[in-house]
This record gives C-alpha cells, structure tokens and sequence, in this order.
C-alpha cells in the first residue's frame, strides 16, 4: 500500500521518481513461525499468545464461539480492549470477518458476541437486544433467502 501511495504522490505532484524504501518491511506483528494457511490465529502475529492467554486466564473465555469459523471467545475480548470494536457489527464484520464469510453462522453466534460486548463496556440487556437486532438487519442482506 505504501508503495502504491508514494507512486501515485509522484504521477500527481509531478514529484521525482524514487523507490519505495518500505518494501521489504515487515508490518508491526508480523512473525515468521505462523502459517497463514493452516493457521487462522496467524492475522494476529506476535499478538496470537497474548489472545490465547485471555481464553486460558480469564472465567468463561476459553473455547470457540464458532467453531466453523475457528473464532474464539477471547479474539472478541481482545477486539474490544486493544483493537476498540463497540458494535456486534464491528466484531463480526472487521474484526473476524466472519459476516463476510458466512453470514447465517454470524447471526447464530451474535448474541453470544453482544453478550460478551456487553459485559466488556458495562452495557445492560437492552443494549444486548439492541446489538443483535441491529446485526441481524445488516447479516441478512448477506444471503440469499432459501
């Protein structure tokens, strides 16, 4: 991306030609051990433990919230607390991408994420109720209807 920006900054500006000096910089995260086709822990780098230990340290939340689409309880606690997510929405759409590649799944496991949402911003159950109506709207358009 950085070197498409500074290309198209110099066709625009009329700026002299150089090279990218960031192409064979790593982006912050990154790690050489993760396989990022068998592994689906592996988007989050040198982050994967830290997420993992949230699961293993803290009281209910080890385990998947779908484990079709190999999402843990804990990459929910760790989109609110260090990636800022606030919304269903923004869980189950940028965060896991999970909308994205199966929409029916994500309605089935949107109540489960508001709850942790919920308890994560001190938020009440009409906030909950709120999240998952409001997701649901939006997963729907996802999929055609049987």
């Amino acid at each position: 991306m950085a070197e498409d920006t500074i290309e198209k900054a110099i066709m625009l500006g009329g700026l002299p030609e150089r090279e990218c000096i960031t192409r064979h910089l790593p982006i912050h995260g990154f790690r050489m051990d993760i396989d990022p086709y068998n592994d689906p822990m592996s988007a989050y780098g040198i982050n994967k433990e830290d997420i993992l230990a949230i699961g293993e340290e803290e009281e209910n939340m080890d385990g998947y919230i779908s484990e079709k689409l190999h999402i843990l309880k804990s990459q929910v606690v760790w989109a609110v607390r260090k990636e800022m997510a606030r919304t269903v929405e923004d869980v189950l759409a940028r965060r896991t991408r999970a909308l994205f590649l199966d929409a029916r799944e994500s309605i089935r496991i949107a109540p489960e994420v508001a709850n942790i949402l919920a308890k994560e911003l001190k938020q009440d159950n009409d906030w909950i109720n709120n999240q998952i109506v409001t997701f649901e709207l939006v997963a729907k358009n996802y999929y055609f209807k049987d």
